[in-house]
């Protein structure tokens, strides 16, 4: 028989790696190879007394777009010795293991990449990865060109990085319904209120990340209240329903990464062999599903709907894993396969993806989407009779959280308990009786005394160049309205700058927290988008006008060593605006004229 535990289950996870060693020692000692495909039947009445149970595995990368390597390394391996990864090898390996089978699935989010390698495929390769959306085995998530920073980021920046990922998605792809693609802010550092606001503008069916501060986590975490409608106005009207990761982060459950050069143990199932684990190891992974679901849905009290069927999330990958998809998906069809055999009708586990996650759980109606236009994983087609949903919603536990995370920090890091909710009930809620939260998860702090804060303000002059970058774009704009057919095509003039300030939102460049090679390498991308812009200004102003770009270093030879010229300054905002113009002249009094002699 495999031995429980001693630790209580929520303790499993407090102690990562050494529950998982103890839970895998003792079972060692239980089962042989001899008997390595079966279970006794205390082990399987153990983890199936809390009812039917749905287990989705999401296949997932999180492939930062710039971090340890510059985004063009992380694309072709290159630099491996700062840190293995390469993204292109994700995609082809990824396709490749999708296309084998079509129950499987996979979630992508970074359209910068998925961009770049989709230039470099041929028409073959495009039309598989059009079915492999269309069917549902492909989600792309969040859709912005980068997942972007929601502290440093300003609001219009990242709506222009969002709008140039769905523009991608719509034209490759034919992705053209954003209430489809829900919302995936795995690793930013902090979560802001303008996130929800952009997408509610979106209409997005839901929004998942990972970190969220240590002591609200916990607190949830006991609650089983991870997930929550998020209505940081507190009108009753807007939010997002909102899931948040169970363990901080965005990883498999420990001892369940099957990354080639990780480590873990493979599940093996050859009876023949010594190291055949198969029963093992699909116990293992059950009971950390039904630990990870006890964060979400709390164990129904006498009178509760104890027999519906629950659903569970659990997101299988972390950065730049599917490197070696082959590894991953192999692992995962025995799991899936030993599971429904040790557990049939009790357990089951499918390939998913968080649409059809939530959808499962709470109705396609509910989430305010389009059978018809959303693609669903591949096993929700077989299950579906009618709606897409899973039935009824169970209401969820009535319990609140008596805190005001937004005093996290202002009162020496504590969280300060006050009466009601999280935030405040506003309204009715559309999912069920969810809890709701207001305000923001700013600041962000991983452990006690471990807060992340510090990206606030690093590198200061980084961040002026984003913003100074992100208004010539603005500014070149508008030019390129006004000058119409007479500048040719703006597109070759826009596209490097708009390429390069979509690129700096991401949450490991506006915020500063890259290697110094990587930070120099969005400098020379802001810097080159400029350039390209500078020559569109030119073409619109005509000939006899020249550009100062370095006023701000005090040289312009146009202004320096002439008795007078004549300045235009352009307004690119849509009213009046009075500012300050520097430039440097030579004579030691000036005077300034308007147009038409006028004096200033």
């Amino acid at each position: 028989m495999l031995k429980r535990s001693i630790m209580p289950r929520r303790r499993f996870w407090a102690v990562g790696h050494a529950a998982a060693f103890v839970l895998t020692f003792l079972a060692l000692n239980a089962v042989g190879a001899d008997d390595c495909l079966s279970l006794h039947d205390d082990d399987v009445r153990e983890l199936v007394e809390d009812g039917p149970l749905t287990v989705h595995l999401v296949p997932h990368t999180h492939d930062d777009v710039g971090w340890l390597k510059t985004p063009d390394q992380y694309l072709w391996g290159a630099n491996n010795t700062i840190q293995v990864a390469d993204v292109s090898l994700i995609l082809d390996a990824v396709t490749r293991e999708l296309a084998r089978d079509p129950m499987r699935t996979f979630v992508y989010g970074e359209v910068f990449f998925l961009s770049h390698w989709w230039r470099q495929q041929d028409r073959s390769t495009h039309d598989l990865v059009r079915s492999l959306v269309g069917s549902g085995q492909l989600q792309l998530v969040n859709g912005g060109w980068v997942q972007h920073d929601e502290a440093t980021a300003a609001f219009p920046d990242m709506l222009d990085q969002t709008a140039r990922g769905h523009a991608f998605l719509k034209a490759a792809l034919d992705v053209s319904d954003a209430r489809c693609i829900v919302g995936w802010q795995i690793d930013p550092f902090g979560h802001s209120a303008a996130h929800v606001d952009l997408l509610t503008r979106l209409h997005a069916p839901g929004l998942f990340f990972g970190r969220m501060h240590h002591e609200e986590l916990n607190a949830r975490r006991r609650a089983g209240e991870l997930e929550f409608r998020w209505d940081p106005f507190g009108n009753g009207e807007g939010g997002v329903l909102t899931r948040a990761s169970w363990s901080g982060n965005y990883g498999p459950p420990p001892s369940f990464n099957f990354e080639t050069f990780v480590g873990d143990e493979p599940v093996m199932d050859d009876p023949s062999e010594v190291a055949c684990n198969a029963a093992r190891r699909a116990w293992e992974f059950v009971r950390a599903a039904q630990d990870i679901a006890e964060f979400y849905s709390p164990r129904q009290s006498e009178g509760g709907v104890g027999d519906e069927m629950r659903h569970v999330m659990v997101e299988m990958g972390t950065d730049f894993t599917y490197m070696g998809a082959g590894a991953w998906f192999r692992n995962m069809d025995r799991l899936r396969a030993h599971v429904e055999r040790l557990f049939p009708g009790s357990i089951r586990v499918v390939y998913s993806t968080p649409l059809s996650y939530l959808t499962a759980k709470y109705g396609s109606q509910a989430l305010g989407i389009d059978d018809a236009s959303c693609p669903q994983a591949p096993w929700m087609g077989r299950q579906r009779s009618g709606s897409a949903g899973g039935g009824e919603v169970p209401a969820a536990a009535s319990r609140r959280l008596a805190m005001d995370v937004g005093a996290v920090g202002r009162q020496q890091g504590a969280l300060a308990a006050i009466s009601g909710a999280w935030g405040r009930a506003y309204g009715s809620v559309s999912i069920g009786d969810v809890p709701v939260r207001g305000g923001d998860f700013f600041p962000y702090a991983d452990n006690p005394h471990a807060y992340w804060i510090g990206y606030f303000t690093s590198r200061p002059a980084h961040k002026y160049l984003a913003r100074h970058a992100s208004n010539v774009l603005r500014a070149a704009r508008a030019m390129a309205a006004l000058c119409g057919p007479r500048c040719g095509d703006s597109r070759d003039f826009l596209d490097p700058l708009e390429s390069a300030v979509s690129t700096m939102q991401h949450h490991d460049a506006i915020t500063g927290t890259a290697k110094q090679h990587v930070a120099d390498d969005y400098a020379r991308r802001l810097h080159g988008g400029v350039q390209a812009t500078l020559k569109l200004a030119q073409e619109y102003l005509g000939g006899s006008w020249q550009l100062c770009p370095l006023a701000n270093a005090s040289y312009c030879m146009e202004t320096m060593d002439v008795e007078a010229f004549e300045m235009a300054s352009f307004n690119s905002l849509g009213w009046s605006a009075a500012s300050w113009v520097t430039l440097p002249v030579s004579a030691d009094t000036v005077r300034a004229l308007l147009e038409g002699l006028a004096p200033c």
